[in-house]
């Protein structure tokens, strides 16, 4: 996924989290339908929903809840940190490789 795929699906999340918000929806208690919300079963919906971060009451109304989609954030931050490491350490090996191989002596 390009980066800008990337940013425009976070847009999106975002937006339909504060959609949720404006709505009230935020408890069981204040779940709404997706009508009421605003919003309708799109993919990002369908992935926060099985994320566990949009959820559905058995009167089948949709509210957020506000703990999983901090944890669900915070995994996605732990994902991208853990992959801009792991670059950092490819790229340090792959120069440190490259150096070791220009200075050597020729056999």
């Amino acid at each position: 996924m390009s980066n800008e795929a990337e940013a425009a699906g976070a847009i999106a999340q975002k937006r339909l989290i504060q959609r949720f918000r404006q709505a009230g929806a935020v408890s069981p208690q204040t779940a709404r339908t997706l009508e009421e919300i605003g919003v309708w079963d799109s993919g990002q919906f369908r992935r926060l929903n099985k994320g566990r971060v949009l959820l559905k009451t058995q009167e089948g109304g949709y509210f957020l809840d506000e703990e999983a989609w901090q944890t669900y954030r915070g995994r996605k931050r732990g994902f991208l940190f853990g992959f801009v490491i792991l670059a950092v350490i490819v790229i340090v090996a792959a120069y440190l490789i490259f150096e070791f191989l220009l200075n050597s002596p020729a056999s």
